[in-house]
């Protein structure tokens, strides 16, 4: 997966690998301003599926 990615009209995304964990910007680009929309650092690699989670309950 490319370090950036386009994701819709005018909006970019960067993402950035930390020793354990990914964080992710969200931005867009005015003339040659960078303005940052959203930042998050996931905590988990992959969410778990509906279907594992009904699989669990006893």
């Amino acid at each position: 997966m490319p370090l950036d990615d386009h994701l819709e009209g005018d909006i970019w995304e960067v993402r950035i690998k930390l020793e354990n964990r990914i964080a992710r910007f969200l931005f867009v680009i005015d003339k040659q301003t960078m303005i940052l929309l959203h930042g998050f650092i996931k905590k988990v690699k992959k969410h778990r599926s509906r279907n594992s989670i009904w699989q669990n309950k006893d």
